[in-house]
């Protein structure tokens, strides 16, 4: 179990939906966690990197295995879209 956990369900259940693409905000995604995220999720684009196999990145284990990668992330104003992988 991971603290990421929450992300995982939520694009679950929107791929559920039908969705294909998840534009959204970081803020949205603190509030799908109920924590903030780290401060280098902010500054650092490797944060978001779609790491498949053995990665030590908890984070990006919740949207591969919900069948997600991150896309068109932007530090500047917070905001990544999940897309189906």
């Amino acid at each position: 179990m991971s603290k990421y956990d929450p992300l995982y369900r939520w694009l679950v259940a929107k791929s559920a939906g039908g969705a294909i693409s998840i534009p959204t905000t970081f803020h949205q995604i603190e509030a799908v966690l109920g924590f903030k995220l780290p401060d280098s999720a902010r500054t650092s684009t490797p944060w978001w990197a779609n790491e498949k196999g053995n990665t030590r990145h908890v984070q990006c284990k919740s949207w591969i295995a919900a069948g997600f990668e991150t896309s068109d992330l932007s530090l500047a104003t917070e905001s990544v879209t999940f897309v189906r992988a």
